[in-house]
């Protein structure tokens, strides 16, 4: 996470503002899985003075190599969890993509 993003952590949880894209094709949901972690959408922590739409195609961008085109705000979604022992809190604003994408390959090709 940078330290420009709109995060704040105390001891008894992290806060933290996100953007994430639904990327659907052929009916089926685009999700990866860390190895310590459970399955995920594409997406990250909004920077300070970054749009949800910016932030949203950075990260999908940086995380998979997409150059997405956002169609819309699908829906807004706050949730509480933990990760181990850490208590964790998010608001996150999630795309649709509109279908039309250029992906970079494998290694940034």
């Amino acid at each position: 996470m940078r330290e420009t993003g709109i995060c704040l952590s105390r001891p008894e949880a992290t806060f933290s503002h996100r953007a994430a894209a639904l990327i659907i094709k052929d009916g089926k949901l685009l999700a990866a899985k860390g190895t310590n972690s459970p399955y995920y959408i594409s997406g990250g922590v909004i920077e300070l003075n970054e749009s949800s739409e910016e932030a949203v195609r950075r990260e999908v961008w940086e995380e998979i190599g997409l150059r997405l085109e956002i169609d819309k705000l699908a829906f807004i979604n706050e949730r509480f969890f933990r990760v181990g022992k850490e208590n964790l809190h998010e608001i996150v604003f999630l795309f649709n993509e509109r279908g039309g994408y250029s992906y970079r390959g494998k290694h940034g090709h």
